[in-house]
């Protein structure tokens, strides 16, 4: 599939898929696994009172008090302590209904020692006009687990989006992001906050973007970093083919040791278009180091020239340079994400 999915079990842990406003396949096929719709996991685990609507304010926006008032569905994923899972779970939030407003809200618990892989994807139907999704997502990493969340955005030109995600991270955890959005959407705003609660955790933000014409996001994150020794980074990547992009980022050391780096850039086509970088940093304590850089511009006319004269067309020529630039971390990606830039970046 387009957004990353593989349909075939024997190569994933669990899968959880929504339509609308309804679970049509939820399986966990490891043990420690369980892999739920949220509201199941509610009434199989006491509501859970120590995760739901803990780390995201219930009140923050209209968006979320949306999901508080008329939850659709969501999913519900959790491993027991130890488990170190080699497959992914994937999970897969669908509108197939043309003017739908879906509202979710999604739990992972990756208990102490445990490691888990999610890669969820978010689309809507081939004949969808217009659509509006609210995703509120909040993920516990527990004293040395691991999650490598990965999410794969697929919505139409029209659809509205608006996930709303905070994480917490304990002592010696690892939280990593990768957010790729290459489609055309008419409108996504998003900001998810990373907790460093405990010492020597670890976050990350990757985010990867092509900005479509007519498209507009305001995208970026924020880590928190409150555990001594604690490192984050956040790494935002962007094309801009005359859409508009805000492209933010924060960076708040209030712990001793902590070490953090923030790397925005930006790459725009053509007039028309628009990046608007926004870096922050605050630092409460002297003894902490953390950095920023920012930066916007073209693809070179000397870099295209140079690949057309070793055989490749224009349009290849430019491809070519647009997945080197989203691409150049790709250490960080999962497999089956790189395989998607190379498709998506196949035609244009």
């Amino acid at each position: 599939m387009a957004t990353g999915i593989d349909i075939d079990s024997k190569k994933v842990a669990g899968t959880l898929i929504i339509d609308n406003d309804k679970p049509v396949c939820g399986l966990s096929k490891e043990d420690g696994l369980r892999v739920l719709n949220i509201k199941q996991a509610l009434s199989e685990y006491d509501g859970l009172k120590d995760y739901y609507w803990k780390l995201v304010d219930p009140n923050k926006d209209e968006y979320t008090k949306a999901a508080l008032n008329d939850l659709h569905s969501g999913y519900f994923v959790k491993t027991e302590k130890g488990i170190k899972l080699s497959k992914p779970v994937q999970t897969c939030l669908y509108i197939g209904t043309n003017g739908f407003f879906q509202n979710i809200h999604n739990v992972i618990i990756a208990e102490e020692g445990s490691e888990l892989n999610i890669l969820t994807a978010c689309l809507t139907g081939e004949k969808i006009k217009t659509a509006s999704h609210v995703g509120v997502t909040e993920i516990y990493v527990k004293k040395g687990a691991k999650v490598v969340f990965t999410m794969i955005h697929n919505w139409d030109e029209d659809v509205t989006v608006r996930p709303r995600t905070a994480i917490r991270v304990e002592e010696g955890g690892t939280f990593i992001s990768n957010y790729i959005c290459l489609r055309p959407v008419a409108d996504i705003q998003m900001y998810p906050v990373c907790y460093l609660d405990g010492q020597n955790s670890f976050g990350s933000f990757n985010t990867y973007i092509y900005v479509h014409p007519k498209s507009k996001l305001d995208l970026g994150g924020r880590i928190v970093l409150k555990g001594e020794n604690s490192r984050g980074e956040i790494l935002n990547r962007v094309v801009c083919n005359q859409g508009e992009i805000y492209n933010r980022g924060q960076l708040v050391g209030l712990a001793r040791g902590v070490k953090a780096h923030l790397d925005c850039r930006g790459l725009i086509m053509k007039d028309g278009g628009m990046i608007q970088a926004i870096p922050e940093l605050e630092a409460r304590l002297a003894d902490l180091d953390m950095t920023h850089e920012a930066s916007i511009g073209r693809v070179s006319e000397e870099q295209i020239e140079y690949l057309m004269a070793r055989g490749l067309s224009e349009s290849q020529a430019v491809s070519m340079i647009i997945k080197g630039f989203l691409d150049e971390n790709n250490n960080k990606l999962p497999k089956v994400v790189e395989a998607e830039l190379n498709k998506l970046f196949a035609d244009k």
